[in-house]
């Protein structure tokens, strides 16, 4: 009996001790449960405060409206690496990334915008514009008003000029336009005048003669052209031209501008001279005064910073670049016969090719070709 009393205990007293041990356990349990829940709640926290805080740095640093890219990306790495949520190696890897992926993408786009600014204004100086400008004549051809005829009055009087008129007859300028405008109708009212003067305007603007800068007196034009045409060979045309402008012409100024606005602070002297040198032989071939004179501000830029730094490579280098460049693009569309499109794929073919081309040609090798070529010229012509 007394053995059975023992072991009755003996037992009751190891059950006991398990179920403290039971409640100990669980107890301990659910601490370290409340413990691992709480920090991962802090944890969570801290993500979500730091998420909250790049964006409240973004959302309150950049002017959306007017937002800078170098601005958005300087942003960016600051707010990652403030950030105490992520460790410092993660960091460096956002940041590195990032960096790369923005660089690569900013060279490739740079590249691909260069090309494409020197091919296009090979496209502008071949005879595309011409068929653009023959084109809107067409589309917008309309019976003449009172205000054409009242800005051709002189023309239909005298008959000066003949299909040059309008650079002498004094109805066709800005200024002259709008007297004649004036003029036209003493029935119509400031709007009505207004509108048909500027309609007569836009008529002119679009077709191939263009409007003239300025009025010329004929047999002033007549003497200039004809000692331009005698001592230089320059076509008579070319010199008309030179006076006007048309639809085709402002918009071959306006992408020539934005080529050089768009690399004016780019560091690639290189990239810039390519530019300047293809707006200048867009400028010249075509006539257009206003372009030229943006390409020599451009090109006073360019050499002013290449003397400063005391290195004219890469100034001789793009431009000689630039001009072969676009020299294909013109002479590739103008000597594929067929329809203008034929010869302006050709062309566009042709610029991408040489670009490329003259990307890999050492520019050791275009300093030796010119230096050569003037020497034998030198050589070749008869002593004075």
């Amino acid at each position: 009996m007394d053995k059975d009393k023992q072991s009755r205990r003996a037992a009751e007293s190891l059950a006991n001790k398990g179920k403290n041990a039971g409640r100990r356990i669980g107890r301990a349990g659910t601490k370290a449960s409340a413990n691992v829940m709480s920090g991962a709640s802090t944890a969570g926290n801290q993500v979500s405060n730091a998420t909250s805080a790049i964006r409240r740095r973004i959302t309150g640093a950049i002017p959306w409206e007017d937002s800078r890219t170098d601005a958005a990306r300087h942003l960016l790495a600051t707010s990652i690496e403030s950030s105490t949520a992520i460790g410092q190696r993660t960091k460096q890897a956002l940041i590195d990334g990032f960096e790369s992926a923005y660089n690569g993408t900013n060279t490739k786009a740079t590249s691909v915008r260069n090309q494409a600014g020197l091919i296009t204004m090979g496209v502008l100086a071949s005879d595309f514009p011409l068929e653009i400008d023959r084109w809107l004549t067409s589309l917008l051809a309309s019976p003449a008003t009172i205000y054409d005829k009242a800005m051709d009055a002189t023309f239909l009087t005298t008959h000066v000029g003949g299909n040059l008129h309008r650079l002498f007859d004094g109805g066709h300028s800005l200024l002259g336009a709008i007297k004649a405008g004036h003029n036209a109708s003493p029935d119509d009212s400031i709007i009505q005048e207004a509108v048909g003067t500027v309609s007569a305007i836009f008529h002119d603007f679009v077709t191939v003669r263009g409007i003239p800068f300025f009025t010329w007196d004929k047999d002033t034009f007549d003497s200039v052209a004809g000692m331009l045409e005698s001592n230089f060979h320059i076509p008579k045309s070319w010199f008309y031209d030179l006076n006007t402008i048309n639809a085709t012409e402002l918009l071959t100024t306006s992408i020539g501008a934005l080529a050089l606005i768009l690399n004016w602070n780019n560091e690639d002297r290189e990239a810039f001279a390519k530019t300047i040198a293809s707006t200048a032989i867009v400028s010249v071939l075509s006539a257009n005064p206003i372009l030229f004179v943006v390409t020599l501000a451009a090109l006073a830029k360019s050499f002013t910073d290449a003397r400063r730094e005391g290195n004219y490579t890469e100034f001789v280098e793009g431009l000689a670049k630039g001009g072969v460049v676009t020299g294909a693009v013109i002479g590739t569309s103008s000597v594929v016969g067929g329809p203008v499109y034929v010869g302006l794929l050709a062309g566009i073919c042709t610029g991408v090719v040489a670009n490329k081309v003259m990307n890999k040609v050492d520019g050791a090798a275009i300093r030796d070709f010119v230096a050569n070529y003037f020497n034998l010229a030198i050589e070749q012509s008869p002593e004075l």
